[in-house]
Order: structure tokens, then C-alpha cells, then sequence
């Protein structure tokens, strides 16, 4: 019990110390100057310090000293300052996340009695209750509960009140009260701080459940362990080994110390900084009406709670896009140096993390040009521009050159007519780009269906049935009625907007775009819409019933997780529920590991995710792996290159997956059957099954007599 629950949480208290301490130590030493407040004394060191220990570990990596000393010497370095200044910033946390250090108490502890009476709700009230409700979904009914909870603890006077005066009285009892300014009170921070509490709590506790998604057990853990394993980095053949990955070497550090627990709990706690600065800047500039209401906002986005439970990077992304932008921010407002040159390693940084993210990238970048042209001109820029784009390279020169050192390709896979690169082909090229450009060729070829599609995404968001829910319609809202309001361009969310808004842009004209690619931008849009907020909640008009009406419609966003299996808190249970789970793989994993020696390699031919395999293996990409196939063209050399080249003794086969990308890739039926007479008659001459396992089948490679595990 307390390996699976208290050493992830003591672990990752650990390591965040460690980290703020070290971008605490950085961010004194250049001199900046601490403004109050979480966003000053917390945020912006936090976020420095995950720039400068993704480079040491880049830079352990590569020397392949990646070991238990060299870690625990990158934590001891960084709780130094944490230890001298302890006392003193722990006091300035408090007192700055609430003015009330109490306030911190007794809100968590509202919210911990909201949360429990909630649950105690989906225990006592029996099943066929729940079937009486007029909510045929599961969540729905969770959702009703939970209103319910809240009612009953926060609002025990609404039943007596009635009209806009009970409208008004129940926001000041909430601490919300409409045309003015609200103050930061005791009240209202155990009142709403308490209903985010018990939403964050709820999805806390399903943190433990070993449950993970695709593209976690694929690459996110996969690079992570496998740097682990090697003690740095290694020719890999998995394709995403192979791309900017600053976010996964971070990884390493939860996944070292406590298992993928850890590593979720460290990717949940970015969306908590996130909902906490959200909450200070909005606070500080309008009151703590909206700072609550932006980060209420920002936590009932049906795509943010969907992340919530994963160890993905888009929630973890948030925080650094925005923090990103407030070194913009900041830095356009006094035109010091030092923010120019903070705000350039956050944005080169953010390249340094995944691909999708160059375009938002080259949009700070650009409007920092737009900065510093209109501050300085042509002639007196060029320097700046030219300073500007060197740190820009510094966190993302790394991996280009560590790509193009095992690859021959700085980008790779992308631009392959012009760069190469090793394990690809021109074949594989076309495959990639016709996965994920297909969308944007079939659906938005030509310039008006293009135009079309930029003018109608917004409604796509809403009602297009593949991404139906995944976004608030309230943010897209304000963010695209937020421009045509003067108002909004003498706030200071006015570059914010623009900063989204191109973001936006960039993610409809991105071919695939798939929901996740835009989380790092919600927290702009956000914030680019809350002038509108703030002015319609203020009208003397209709603001009394603006307020409610945005936290009523955030709250029927909420999308709650079904059920909590209980027994991932045990050994026993965790372990049963990671054997009896299909999507963890992990069973199939174990059953495969019985069939193959010790010193077996195992080539994975269409199962991505490989996480819980423990030996040695060989993986490419879907087209990847039937690359080898093509090149063969004959069963003989296909069993030369599997077993000679790549000393394989053991191919797992996914024949669903197989079958899918004979149909999805291939151009024609003849290359088709071509592919797959090619696979079979291979597999007839050069292989025996071992092991049959739903849709996967495990053969021993090499001549009859000779194959390992037989």
C-alpha cells in the first residue's frame, strides 16, 4: 500500500522541489526581479527549472551517464536553495496563492468534506435509484450526483430565496458578487476553491488506477524507460525515439523514482499550476470574481479533464505555452533584455518538445519580430532579432543534432526528399504523409475549401461528431467575439488573443488535427476571452445573470470518470487489474516473455504499444516494419535481415493492425496482395507458431530445427 500510493506522492514532492529550487537558483542569479505572487515567486522559476534540467539530462544522456548518482546529484543541487529559502518562500507561497495563509487550510479542507460527501452519495444511494434518473449515461448520473453534493454543502440557503435578489445573494455567499470587485475573502475561497478541490481530488484518486493511454504505452514511457535502461541514449529504431522529446527525458525522473504513477502525477500537476496561474493573473487584473472563473473555465474543458488521467504532454505543454507567453508579456511591457532572452529559451524549448508544436512556436517568434520592429525599427533591431533567434536555437540545436547523428536527418522523418534518413524510404514517406495529411487534402483541397474550413472550425468544434464535446463553447466564443469589442484591446489580454487566435489558426490549417493539438493553447484562449467575461458580468443590465449562467454551462462540461476500482491500492489488485486490462498490454507482454529466452530479440510487427516489454526488441512503425518486407521482396532475404542483420529470434505479429494498414496504405489491391502473399509465404517457410493471444501470434524464427524456444 505504501510503495503504491505514498512513495509516487512523497517522490514527486521530491522532485518538484528540486526543480523549483534550481530555476529559483538560475532565476535570481540573472537578476530578474521576483514580482509577488504565484505567477512571480512559483511559476516562472518552476518553469525555468524544467529548461535547465531537461538540458543536464539531455546532456547525461548523451555521455551515457544517465545512472542513480547523476540524478540524485541534479535533486541534491536543486534542494540546496530549497532548504535556505525555506521557510521564507513556503510563507510567500501561502500567502500569495490566498493572502490568507489559513485560507489554504480551510479550503482544501472544504473541499476534501465536498469530496467525500460526493463520493458517499455514489455508495449509498443503491443502483436502481441511479436508474431512475432521467440520465442514460453514466457520467451524466455522476454529473447529477455531484451537483447535488455541491448544493447541499455550499448553497444551504438557496431553497429559501427566490428572484434576482436570491440570485444576488447566493453569488456573495460564494464570494462572486457581480459589478464589483470581490475581494479575497475567507469565504469565497473555500467556497469555489473547494468545488475545484473536489473535481481535482476525484480525478486524483484515478491517478493510481493502472490505466494508460495508446500513445503512452507507446512512445511517452517508452523513451523514458528505455534511456533508463541504457543509461542514455541509444540508436533506436522506434520511430518516435527519433524526434525532439525535451518533455519525456523529464519523464525519466517520476519513472525512476516512482514507477508511471509518478509520471502521472507529474503530468497532472501541470494542469493544476496551470488553473493556479490562471486563477493569480486573473486576480490581479480583474478581481477574484474572474480569476476564479477563468480557472473553473479552464478546468471544465472536457478535453483538459480528458488528460487529466493520462501521462501525455499536452496538459504539461499548457503550462510552459503559457508561461511563455507571459515572458512575452512581460518583456513587451518594460523591453528588458533579460525577459527577451527568457521568453526566447521557453519558446526554442517548446520545439525541443514535439513537432506539432513548431507552429505555435514560430507564431511567438513572429510576433516578437512584430515587438521588436515596432519598437526599434529595420535598421536598430537587426541585433535584437539576430540575439533573439540564436537563444531561440539553443533548446531545440540539441535534438536536431542528435537526430541528424543517428538518423542523417535533423527532422526526421519530415522533409525526406531533402534530408534522408536511415530506416526510411520514399515509400515509408508517402505512407506518413498520407496519414496525416489526408484530412487536409481530401477534406480542404483547393483555396476556398480551405478558407471554408478556417471560417466553419469553430462550429466543427461544437457539433462535428468526431470532435463533438471536446472543447468549451464558451471560450471559442469569447475568443472569436473577444476582437470585435474595444474593450478587449485596452486590456492587456489584447497580444494574449492575437497570440491565440494565431495559434488557433495555425491548428485548423494543420493537417490531422486532432483535438489534444490545441490543449496548449485553451489557457490563451482563455485568457483572450476575459475581457468579454469581465464586461458582461459587470453590465448593470444582465450582468447578475452572466456569472451563473458561465458556471452553470462550465459545470455541465464536467465528465467524470466511470468507476474507481478500488483495489489498484493494493498489490495484489493493482497487479490483477494491469493482467485483466486488454489496453495495458501487459498480459500479453508477460505470455510472450514465457515463449522467448532470456537471450531472445523480438521483432514487434504491429503493436505499438511496447512499454511492458522487458527484452530485447526490435520495433520500427506500422510501414516501417513491412519496409523491411518490400526491400526483401523474397522469403529468403526477409529471414536474412530479420535474423542475420537484426540478430532476431522471435516476430510478434498483430494481425488486426496488419490487416488495417494493408487496407489504409497500401495504393493499390495489387501491392495489397502483393504485401501480404509476401508476409505469408514467409511466415510459412521461416516461421512456427509458439503463442496465440487474441489477434497477436508469437513465432520462433530460422530453419525447421534450429528456431529459438522451441
Amino acid at each position: 500500500m505504501i510503495q503504491l500510493a505514498i512513495q509516487p506522492i512523497l517522490w514527486i514532492v521530491l522532485l518538484n522541489l528540486s526543480l523549483w529550487g534550481i530555476g529559483f537558483s538560475v532565476f535570481s542569479a540573472a537578476l530578474f526581479r521576483l514580482d509577488k505572487g504565484f505567477i512571480g515567486r512559483v511559476g516562472f522559476p518552476y518553469a525555468i527549472g524544467l529548461v535547465v534540467v531537461s538540458g543536464l539530462l539531455f546532456l547525461l544522456a548523451t555521455l551515457h551517464f544517465f545512472v542513480p548518482l547523476s540524478i540524485w546529484i541534479i535533486l541534491i543541487v536543486g534542494l540546496l536553495p530549497v532548504l535556505t529559502f525555506a521557510k521564507k518562500g513556503f510563507h510567500a507561497l501561502s500567502a500569495h496563492l490566498f493572502r490568507n495563509p489559513f485560507d489554504l487550510i480551510a479550503n482544501s479542507l472544504l473541499g476534501v468534506v465536498c469530496f467525500l460527501f460526493f463520493l458517499a452519495l455514489r455508495l449509498v444511494i443503491p443502483p436502481s435509484m441511479m436508474g431512475r434518473l432521467q440520465y442514460p449515461d453514466p457520467e451524466a448520473r455522476l454529473f447529477y450526483l455531484f451537483l447535488m453534493g455541491v448544493g447541499l454543502i455550499l448553497f444551504p440557503w438557496g431553497a429559501s430565496l427566490w428572484g434576482r435578489p436570491a440570485v444576488d445573494r447566493i453569488l456573495s455567499l460564494a464570494g462572486l458578487t457581480p459589478g464589483q470587485e470581490s475581494s479575497c475573502s475567507t469565504k469565497p475561497n473555500q467556497g469555489w476553491g473547494a468545488v475545484m478541490t473536489a473535481v481535482l481530488a476525484h480525478f486524483f484518486l484515478f491517478l493510481f488506477v493502472p490505466r494508460f493511454a495508446h500513445d503512452t504505452l507507446a512512445y511517452h514511457l517508452v523513451i523514458p524507460k528505455t534511456i533508463l535502461n541504457f543509461g542514455g541514449f541509444e540508436p533506436n529504431s522506434n520511430l518516435f525515439f527519433n524526434m525532439p522529446q525535451n518533455w519525456e527525458l523529464l519523464y525519466t525522473l517520476p519513472l525512476w523514482g516512482g514507477g508511471p504513477t509518478a509520471v502521472k502525477i507529474f503530468s497532472f500537476q501541470h494542469s493544476v499550476l496551470v488553473l493556479i496561474t490562471l486563477f493569480s493573473f486573473g486576480r490581479s487584473q480583474w478581481g477574484s470574481t474572474m480569476g476564479f472563473l477563468l480557472a473553473f473555465l479552464y478546468l471544465t474543458g472536457p478535453t483538459i479533464q480528458d488528460h487529466l488521467q493520462l501521462a501525455k504532454v499536452e496538459n504539461s505543454l499548457s503550462f510552459m505555452v503559457l508561461y511563455t507567453t507571459l515572458a512575452f508579456l512581460k518583456w513587451r511591457e518594460n523591453e528588458d533584455t533579460r525577459w527577451m532572452i527568457l521568453f526566447g529559451l521557453l519558446g526554442g524549448w517548446l520545439m525541443g518538445c514535439k513537432y506539432t508544436l513548431w507552429g505555435l512556436s514560430g507564431v511567438f517568434f513572429l510576433a516578437a519580430l512584430g515587438v521588436i520592429l515596432k519598437n526599434r525599427g529595420l535598421n536598430g533591431g537587426a541585433r535584437m532579432a539576430l540575439l533573439l533567434g540564436a537563444v531561440w536555437t539553443v533548446p531545440v540545436l540539441p535534438w536536431l543534432v542528435k537526430n541528424f547523428w543517428f538518423t542523417g536527418n535533423p527532422v526526421y522523418p519530415n522533409l525526406f526528399s531533402l534530408f534522408g534518413g536511415a530506416n526510411w524510404s520514399e515509400t515509408l514517406d508517402r505512407q506518413l504523409r498520407h496519414q496525416y495529411f489526408q484530412f487536409f487534402w481530401e477534406e480542404h483541397s483547393g483555396l476556398l475549401n480551405q478558407l471554408k474550413a478556417v471560417l466553419l472550425s469553430p462550429w466543427d468544434l461544437i457539433a462535428a461528431k468526431h470532435l463533438r464535446g471536446r472543447f468549451s463553447f464558451l471560450v471559442i466564443l469569447g475568443l472569436f467575439l473577444a476582437p470585435f469589442l474595444r474593450e478587449s484591446w485596452r486590456e492587456r489580454t489584447a497580444p494574449i488573443l492575437l497570440l491565440a487566435l494565431l495559434g488557433y489558426i495555425m491548428w485548423v490549417l494543420f493537417p490531422g488535427n486532432e483535438s489534444r493539438f490545441l490543449v496548449p493553447v485553451i489557457p490563451l484562449m482563455i485568457l483572450g476571452a476575459a475581457p468579454l467575461f469581465h464586461r458582461a458580468i459587470r453590465n448593470p443590465r444582465y450582468g447578475w445573470i452572466v456569472l451563473p449562467a458561465l458556471l452553470l454551462m462550465g459545470f455541465s462540461q464536467l465528465r467524470f470518470p466511470r468507476t474507481l476500482q478500488l483495489e489498484a491500492f493494493t498489490p495484489e489488485g493493482y497487479q490483477h487489474i494491469l493482467e485483466t486490462t486488454t489496453t495495458t498490454r501487459y498480459s500479453l507482454w508477460r505470455e510472450v516473455e514465457k515463449k522467448v529466452p532470456p537471450d531472445g530479440r523480438i521483432a514487434v510487427f504491429f503493436e505499438e504499444q511496447v512499454y511492458y516489454l522487458d527484452r530485447p526488441y526490435f520495433y520500427h512503425w506500422f510501414g516501417g516494419n513491412m519496409e523491411i518486407l518490400r526491400q526483401a521482396k523474397t522469403p529468403e532475404t526477409v529471414e536474412q535481415r530479420l535474423t542475420e542483420d537484426l540478430g532476431v529470434t522471435h516476430l510478434l505479429l498483430g494481425y488486426r493492425d496488419f490487416n488495417y494498414y494493408l487496407s489504409f496504405n497500401c495504393p493499390s489491391k495489387e501491392e495489397m496482395d502483393w504485401e501480404k502473399d509476401l508476409m505469408e509465404e514467409f511466415l510459412d517457410r521461416y516461421a512456427q507458431k509458439v503463442l496465440e493471444y487474441e489477434d497477436y501470434v508469437l513465432f520462433a524464427l530460422g530453419p525447421a530445427g534450429e528456431r529459438s524456444g522451441l
